[in-house]
């Protein structure tokens, strides 16, 4: 992965890796590709599969990880966040820290979600 943070690969070379490193049982693994992502926000959109798979994970530290990249993303990752508490699995706390780090943006659609049946 710290190969991947300096060079330019394209997006569909490193995808999968990444994928897999953000639910690694090592949270060095997970942070390296957390920081990986971090930096080349244009693939988020491309992990949103994944980051919704680890929403769920078994580790608290990984559901986090996962909501703070979506959070990235903005807005459209609330529906994700939202449909993710259907899950017993997911933590709250994951979630709220997700949709904070959207901020006022994330309201409408909450509200929205809220309001439905």
């Amino acid at each position: 992965l710290a190969a991947l943070a300096g060079k330019s690969f394209p997006p569909n070379e490193i995808l999968d890796p990444l994928a897999a490193s953000l639910g690694d049982s090592d949270s060095q693994v997970r942070l390296a590709a957390i920081n990986v992502v971090a930096r080349r926000p244009a693939i988020l959109p491309e992990l949103v599969p994944a980051l919704r798979e680890r929403l769920v994970a078994e580790d608290a530290a990984v559901q986090r990880h996962a909501a703070y990249l979506l959070s990235r993303i903005g807005v459209d990752a609330v529906p994700v966040l939202l449909e993710s508490l259907a899950d017993e699995r997911c933590r709250t706390e994951a979630v709220a820290e997700g949709l904070a780090g959207i901020g006022a943006r994330a309201v409408e659609p909450l509200i929205a979600a809220l309001d439905s049946p």
